[in-house]
């Protein structure tokens, strides 16, 4: 008698950002067989949930906003031998993760690494950025709000504009990151912009905005001391 064994590993992907096309592309390499596959995609927008059973029903739900920030996958294999398996993919605002369970450790292996190389091949452009959101803003804040206690204590108050801007949107910027306001972990594309660089999107503008009090901020520091 043969004891079967269950495996299960529950692991974190990276930050993604995902078209339409990549959606049908993942779903081929979750699904092996559609006719023994059960597919439930759930999403999250606007106070409201609700579920479908295919991608492609999924695109004609006519409510469906652009961008999707909070969906989950679950799949189960309806397999005719003795093997039992099973999947949920969750991409949230502020995570990607995924679980997987079978009693075929070897396929299981299989399908984990093909679900890594395929999220990791699709980070933002800002995946890299996010790293450095926890420092940026307090490295920031204290030489900043340093400068304009010693403009002020110099009178020079109108020198004290531009770093006050720039302190006032490195705490925007810090605070919105935290939420993930701007550079969200998951973001999920349905109807892609045709610009490679949106200029309108929040992310664009926030580092636009902030590069240049900084700049303006630093100039006007050099000016000073030299």
């Amino acid at each position: 008698m043969n004891i079967q064994t269950d495996y299960s590993d529950s692991f974190k992907l990276n930050s993604v950002k995902l078209s339409k096309e990549d959606l049908l592309k993942l779903k081929n390499v979750l699904i092996d067989d559609p006719k023994k596959t059960e597919l439930i995609i759930y999403v999250k927008y606007n106070y409201s949930n609700f579920s479908v059973n295919s991608f492609e029903d999924l695109f004609k739900i006519p409510t469906l906003p652009n961008v999707i920030k909070d969906m989950s996958i679950h799949i189960q294999y309806n397999d005719d031998n003795e093997y039992k398996r099973g999947m949920w993919i969750f991409f949230s605002n502020s995570s990607v993760s995924c679980n997987i369970n079978s009693s075929d450790e070897t396929w299981l292996l299989g399908k984990k690494e093909q679900i890594k190389e395929f999220i990791k091949g699709r980070k933002p452009w800002y995946n890299s950025l996010r790293k450095f959101l926890f420092f940026l803003p307090p490295l920031m804040f204290s030489p900043t709000l340093i400068y304009i206690v010693l403009l002020i204590i110099e009178k020079e108050y109108y020198l004290t504009i531009l770093p006050t801007l720039f302190l006032f949107v490195l705490l925007t910027f810090g605070i919105l990151s935290l939420d993930n306001k701007i550079f969200p972990f998951t973001k999920i594309e349905i109807n892609k912009s045709k610009k490679a660089f949106n200029l309108k999107s929040k992310e664009t503008l926030s580092i636009m905005i902030a590069l240049l009090s900084f700049t303006l901020t630093l100039i006007q520091l050099i000016v000073t001391l030299f």
